[in-house]
């Protein structure tokens, strides 16, 4: 058990480590509402990533052999993705040091977590992928009742916390980073859409038979 739960929390974290939404996200809570904010935030990814990697974790076998399903999936970010990121792309730059008080308050952290989590449809199959390679690769790898649900409260907590780790680091730096705090909303705009592109590409054929 504890391995699983070990194993989970590195492959998670050093998962998370690579530049993406969440992460600029975070980054972006924590500049413009403080480190505070950010963890609440990241609470909130965590919340959704348990139930979206327990998807992927106890269906990986029926997924694996459905690979229209988890195509489906795959697509079904494209549309929520570009939305997303168009939003971000219309926000006015503005800067975390003038902004006041008020303003601050009225951003929640925790709802805007749950909600771009829930739209990053692309977790289900990467856990599908990432648990089908795990039995092929490890002869210790499996999953039942008990070591489950470890595995998934390791994969929960190691993206928490590399989320968090991006807010403290971001909101220490902060002052140094000039132009990037006013844009941070068109950077997290333009991965979203840059995301969403790609998906485009991979399912190309798809999209096409559909179009023509």
């Amino acid at each position: 058990m504890l391995t699983h739960f070990l194993y989970g929390l590195v492959v998670s974290y050093l998962g998370s480590i690579a530049p993406g939404v969440l992460n600029l996200n975070a980054i972006d809570v924590s500049i413009k509402q403080g480190v505070r904010q950010s963890i609440i935030f990241s609470m909130a990814v965590a919340c959704i990533e348990f139930l979206q990697a327990s998807i992927g974790v106890s269906f990986s076998h029926y997924l694996s052999q459905r690979t229209h399903i988890l195509d489906a999936l795959e697509m079904s970010s494209i549309p929520l993705f570009l939305i997303i990121g168009i939003v971000f792309w219309l926000q006015k730059p503005s800067d975390p040091n003038t902004e006041n008080t008020e303003q601050k308050n009225k951003q929640r952290p925790f709802t805007r977590g749950i909600v771009l989590s829930l739209a990053n449809m692309l977790a289900i199959p990467y856990w599908v992928a990432w648990t089908v390679y795990s039995f092929a690769w490890f002869d210790w790898f499996q999953i039942t009742w008990i070591t489950g649900l470890p595995f998934v409260l390791g994969v929960s907590l190691g993206t928490m916390s590399c989320l968090i780790t991006y807010g403290i680091l971001s909101n220490k730096i902060k002052h140094h980073l000039g132009l990037i705090n006013l844009y941070m909303s068109k950077i997290i705009g333009t991965a979203f859409i840059g995301i969403a592109c790609m998906q485009c590409i991979k399912h190309r054929e798809t999209i096409f038979s559909w179009i023509f």
